[in-house]
C-alpha cells in the first residue's frame, strides 16, 4: 500500500497491463483503488493506450532470447509467434481490452449480488441566484424572505435549475417571476442585453441531503431597474403576505448578519469582479481594451479580462446548519486564457494573470 505523493510539482505514474507484457513481467501491474475517505479529492488522470490492433509481446531484451539493445528487440505483429522465455503471448489492444471488459462486467454483477445496492456519489443539486447590481451607486437589491428555509433572512433572487435548463437559463426564469419582466425590460429585447453574468460557482455540503452547487449571477440595473422590481414585489405583497420584499443596499451597508452565514464570504470577491468590470468597460472602445496589447501576440488584443473571472468555493454545514469550514478563490477561466495566448499553458510567466 502507497500514498499517492502530495508534492504537486510531481505525477504518479501506475504501470498498466501492456508495459507489463512488454517487460515480460519484469515491471509487475500496479493493482490498485481508491479508498473511502472522510475528506473530499480531486483527481486528474491521463490514460495512456495503443491503437486497437497494435500488437503487444515481450520486448527480446526481456526474455533472454535477443541482447538488449539488438534492432530486433520486439516480435513483429506479423509472425505473432510466442518466443522461448516469453510469459505473455502476444494480444493486440484490442483484444486485450475487450477481455478486461468482460472479466470487470462479470465482477460487477459479482459486486452487486453481494454489496447493499447504495449510491456512492448522490447527484447534486443545482441552483441559481442572481443578484441585481447598480454598478454606477454601487448598490445591490437583495429579497427579504417572508417563509420557507430563509425566513427572515436577505438573499438574491434564487431558483433551482430544473430538467435539461443551464443555470442560466434557471436564473432567466427566475422563481418568483421572470428576470426581464422583474426589470421591467421589453418583451423581445435579447437577452445578453441584461448583462447576466455568471460570477461563482459554489459547492455545498451539509445544507441539503445531498451537495449543492449554486451558481451566482449578477445582472447590471439601473436605479429605475432597481426600483421597478422593488415596486413589483410591494404590489404583490399587498394581496400575498408570503412573498418577499426588495431592499436596496450599498455595497459596504449589506446586512451580513441575516443573511446565509456564507454569503459573507463570497459575496465580497464577487462585487470586486463587478467592480473591476465596470471600471474595465469605462477603459474600452468597442469591447476592446485600449492599448491592452497580448504579450505574446502583440496584434492581438485582450478582450474584456475580467468578464472571465469566477470565484469558485466549497462549504460545509455541520449537524446543526452551522458553518463548520469554507474556502473561496479568484480564478482565470480557461475562456480567457484561448482568448489572450491562444495556449492557456503558458499564463503564468506573466505574472499579471497568475
Amino acid at each position: 500500500v502507497a500514498d499517492v505523493c502530495r508534492d504537486q510539482s510531481k505525477f504518479t505514474i501506475i504501470i498498466a497491463d501492456m508495459m507489463e507484457r512488454w517487460t515480460n513481467g519484469w515491471l509487475r501491474a500496479t493493482p490498485h483503488r481508491v479508498r473511502l475517505a472522510a475528506h473530499e479529492r480531486l483527481s486528474l488522470v491521463r490514460f495512456n493506450g495503443l491503437d486497437p490492433d497494435a500488437s503487444v509481446a515481450p520486448l527480446l531484451r526481456f526474455t533472454g532470447a535477443g541482447a538488449s539493445g539488438s534492432s530486433s528487440d520486439t516480435i513483429s505483429a506479423e509472425s505473432q509467434r510466442w518466443v522461448k522465455g516469453a510469459k505473455y503471448k502476444p494480444v493486440t489492444q484490442g483484444e486485450h481490452m475487450a477481455e478486461s471488459v468482460t472479466r470487470a462486467a462479470a465482477n460487477l454483477e459479482q459486486m452487486l449480488d453481494r454489496y447493499p445496492k447504495t449510491v456512492l456519489t448522490p447527484i447534486p443539486r443545482r441552483f441559481a441566484q442572481v443578484l441585481l447590481v447598480n454598478c454606477e451607486d454601487e448598490e445591490i437589491a437583495l429579497v427579504k424572505h417572508a417563509d420557507g428555509e430563509f425566513e427572515g433572512l436577505y438573499t438574491g433572487l434564487i431558483t433551482e435549475v430544473c430538467g435539461d435548463e443551464t443555470p442560466q437559463q434557471a436564473a432567466l426564469r427566475g422563481g418568483l417571476c421572470p428576470l426581464r419582466e422583474l426589470l421591467g425590460i421589453p418583451t423581445g429585447t435579447a437577452d445578453d442585453s441584461m448583462h447576466l453574468a455568471e460570477r461563482a460557482k459554489l459547492r455545498f455540503t451539509g445544507w441539503k441531503d445531498v451537495p449543492v452547487i449554486e451558481h451566482e449571477f449578477t445582472v447590471s440595473a439601473s436605479r429605475t431597474g432597481m426600483n421597478t422590481a422593488k415596486k413589483m414585489f410591494s404590489s404583490a405583497w399587498q394581496t400575498q403576505s408570503n412573498l418577499p420584499e426588495v431592499e436596496i443596499f450599498r455595497w459596504n451597508e449589506i446586512p451580513y448578519d441575516v443573511m446565509p452565514a456564507d454569503d459573507r464570504h463570497w459575496y465580497p470577491e464577487v462585487l470586486d469582479i463587478v467592480r473591476e468590470a465596470k471600471q474595465e468597460a469605462n477603459a474600452t472602445t468597442n469591447g476592446f481594451i485600449r492599448f491592452g496589447v497580448c504579450p505574446r501576440k502583440p496584434r492581438r488584443k485582450k478582450r474584456w479580462a475580467v468578464e472571465r473571472k469566477l470565484v469558485v468555493g466549497s462549504f460545509e454545514f455541520d449537524d446543526e446548519g452551522g458553518l463548520a469550514r469554507h474556502e473561496t478563490r479568484t480564478i482565470w477561466t480557461d475562456g480567457f486564457m484561448n482568448d489572450v495566448y491562444g495556449d492557456s499553458r503558458d499564463h503564468e510567466a506573466y505574472g499579471e494573470h497568475t
